[in-house]
């Protein structure tokens, strides 16, 4: 009976180690609320305006938003000494786990609904060796590539 009793409380505490990891995994940071979320907005800047898109490293994805560097460029940006004091405007368009593909379309659709950027940074990459969403990559290979593996 000791050994089952063993065997249950085990059990139990794997159920809910798993269960914790999962939280994590799905953005856990967000869901305790410690950093809390961000909506995405661009709205009209005076000055030069900056449009930032990528994947969780522009997002600033475990760090606090001004720690992101979409507005520490701002930071830089706006800490001059010009007589003029040219202001610049950075928009912060990272979105976690995006790969290059959904960060082209989500790109479109920004510069479609809002006004013209003076300059685009992107920061992509990273999450096309995992997220396939939107890809067509394969459209393109070669059938002899995909037939050999090489």
């Amino acid at each position: 009976m000791r050994v089952y009793k063993k065997i249950v409380s085990l059990a139990g505490f794997l159920v809910f180690f798993l269960f914790l990891i999962e939280i994590e995994l799905r953005g856990g940071e967000h869901v305790l609320g410690l950093f809390g979320s961000r909506r995405i907005q661009v709205s009209e800047a005076n000055g030069y305006s900056v449009y930032c898109f990528g994947d969780s490293y522009t997002f600033g994805d475990g760090a606090m938003p001004k720690d992101s560097y979409p507005r520490q460029l701002e930071k830089l940006l706006n800490n001059n000494d010009d007589k003029a004091r040219i202001r610049f405007r950075v928009f912060n368009l990272g979105i976690p786990g995006m790969n290059s593909s959904q960060a082209l379309l989500f790109m479109k659709h920004i510069l479609a609904k809002y006004a013209k950027p003076d300059l685009i940074i992107i920061r992509v990459g990273v999450n096309d060796c995992w997220n396939f969403a939107d890809t067509n990559f394969y459209l393109h290979l070669p059938l002899g590539h995909l037939v050999q593996g090489g």
